[in-house]
């Protein structure tokens, strides 16, 4: 997600998000999102797949074998 304002559940990043912001920040990278003023719940981005360990929008990074070992909270095992 590069700019958030909605809301977003039980979802997941591989790879690195970016938007564009004000002339003092061109260029903002996130895991999950790169801006969020909407509401991120149950969703999380991968530390490893990615390389950014900060995120701005919410979600909660984990690395690849956090991920592979259990179904994050929000995740439905059927789908």
């Amino acid at each position: 997600v590069g700019k958030n304002n909605g809301i977003i559940t039980s979802a997941y990043s591989l790879g690195q998000v970016s938007a564009f912001g004000s002339a003092d920040m061109p260029l903002v990278l996130g895991g999950f999102a790169a801006a969020n003023t909407g509401a991120i719940t149950d969703s999380y981005w991968d530390t490893d797949t990615s390389g950014i360990s900060v995120d701005f929008g919410g979600a909660t990074g984990e690395t690849s074998a956090q991920l592979k070992s259990a179904l994050p909270d929000g995740f439905d095992s059927s789908i």
